[in-house]
């Protein structure tokens, strides 16, 4: 294995698989808050056509009129955790008293910018990360504080595959965005709408809904594309036309990979009372897979909501958010309750503009290309033998315990107890190759296949036995194979 790939097997370490039906909840989940962040700022008139139109067509003609050179952010996020489950006080015990900080700093004119994290924990900082990207020569440089004393230096386009100019987007421009709301608003067939008349907790309400076949939504993303790709007005008002058209062309090739069946729908509904249809609730569900999974926004007062997630009618989580904005200042908190699991956070922090950007230096940056094992030994030891190591490793174990409660069927419990089985042993391999500086070792997939085959491994529950041979996976039960894939760099591609 080339000292490059060594470098990436070591950053890959960090990123235990987690799949499964949680999974897929989650992901679902923030789908779905942010449809519904969009359709709670739907109100007024009664035709719930027009509601939804109308709302679409504020929302890509507003803008925000502030004008700066550079702006600066800096926000503080604690976070509680509490739970009489006793790997759930593991977690509390871990995460209470600590704090992460961030910040990010922009320049518009010379497309640079500079983004970082600190974790403290007990007054003891614990990670201090920044990372300086400079747009226009694609060069990132990136300092890991304690970890290592060096700078890193790589190119942003082999890190990242989209844009990464988080604070210095383009502006949007007006006439792009009434291009882009009329082809939007001309795929949405009336036939979608629907208004009734509904009580809720002794309240009349009006239900304004929005149902659309999941297939649909994927032809409608494609269609658009497919359509601003040729349109000449619409591509002239970007600064590189043919970079926009490639762009909307592989969204809508990427449309083709998404498969509903004729029962998979997406559903908004937005709930109003009153002469001004007022807004107190909106809910967003998916059909998918024969399962229902739905998310219920309820507006508590200006700036608080409390919402429920359900999954086939059964809530699964419940929480609050609310949210202040005074002045450059601003507040957030999240609360979530689900299995007797609490979780709080809060988010506080400030913006300021036209400020110069804090001084980077760079004179001491190395290239990632020339790092030597020494280097990597170094980064590897250092954070291995840290307290922010063991926290990373009790939260990455409980979230794949989570995760494989949740999942119903015999194969997808196999697969997830065999990728945790699996981490387990991608960790002693870092551990034993880094931290004890064992350059005899092999290479991992060798060392997880050796380590599998002495053990006759076991999953954590027990119910199913790990096997490999020559990079081939199976997890049997009473010798039955209940599911079959391939090791690769210590993950498992499952067929």
């Amino acid at each position: 294995m080339s000292e490059e790939n060594k470098f990436k097997a070591t950053q890959d370490v960090l990123q235990e698989p987690k799949k499964g039906r949680k999974l897929i909840i989650a992901v679902i989940a923030i789908l779905v808050v942010l449809i519904a962040i969009v359709a709670f700022y739907m109100l007024r008139l009664n035709q719930p056509r027009y509601i939804f139109d109308k709302k679409i067509n504020q929302y890509f003609n507003a803008s925000e009129n502030i004008e700066y050179n550079t702006m600066k952010v800096n926000a503080d996020l604690s976070l509680s955790v509490n739970g009489d489950d006793p790997e759930v006080q593991e977690i509390a015990d871990l995460v209470n008293d600590a704090k992460i900080s961030v910040y990010a700093e922009a320049d518009q004119k010379t497309q640079e910018e500079i983004v970082g994290v600190k974790f403290v924990k007990n007054e003891e900082e614990l990670l201090d990360v920044m990372a300086k990207l400079e747009i226009q020569s694609d060069d990132m440089y990136l300092k890991l504080g304690e970890l290592f004393d060096k700078t890193i230096n790589m190119k942003i386009s082999e890190v990242y595959d989209t844009d990464v100019a988080m604070f210095t987007p383009e502006k949007v421009n007006p006439k792009a965005s009434s291009i882009l709301m009329k082809e939007l608003k001309a795929q949405l067939k009336n036939e979608y709408f629907s208004k009734v008349k509904t009580t809720i907790e002794n309240e009349d309400l009006t239900k304004n809904t929005i149902k659309m076949p999941l297939e649909d939504v994927a032809t409608m993303i494609k269609d658009i594309c497919n359509n601003l790709s040729n349109h000449e007005e619409f591509l002239k008002c970007f600064e590189f036309p043919e970079e926009t058209k490639d762009g909307l062309q592989q969204i809508s090739d990427e449309a083709d990979n998404y498969i509903f069946e004729e029962d998979e729908y997406l559903t908004i509904d937005v709930y109003t009372k009153g002469f001004m249809k007022e807004i107190v609730r909106v809910d967003v569900s998916m059909d998918i897979e024969g399962d229902n999974y739905q998310i219920a926004f309820t507006n508590l007062s200006q700036s608080e909501y409390s919402y429920q997630v359900y999954v086939n009618d059964k809530e699964q989580l419940t929480g609050k958010i609310d949210y202040t904005n005074q002045g450059n200042n601003f507040s957030m908190g999240i609360s979530m309750e689900a299995d007797g699991v609490e979780i709080a956070m809060k988010l506080e922090g400030s913006v300021t503009y036209d400020e110069e950007l804090s001084n980077f230096d760079v004179s001491d940056a190395v290239n990632y290309e020339e790092l030597t094992m020494d280097d990597i030994y170094t980064i590897m030891g250092n954070f291995m033998s840290s307290d922010l190591y063991e926290i990373f490793n009790t939260t990455s174990d409980y979230g794949t315990d989570l995760e494989g409660s949740t999942e119903e069927s015999e194969e997808g419990r196999a697969k997830e107890e065999a990728e945790l089985c699996i981490a387990e042993v991608n960790t002693e391999y870092y551990e034993e190759k880094y931290v004890n500086e064992n350059e005899e070792i092999g290479e991992l997939d060798d060392y997880i296949e050796t380590k599998i085959a002495l053990s006759s491994k076991k999953t954590t529950s027990g119910d199913f036995i790990v096997t490999i041979k020559n990079k081939k996976v199976e997890v049997l039960k009473d010798n039955q194979v209940i599911a079959t894939g391939t090791l690769e760099e210590g993950f498992i591609d499952w067929e």
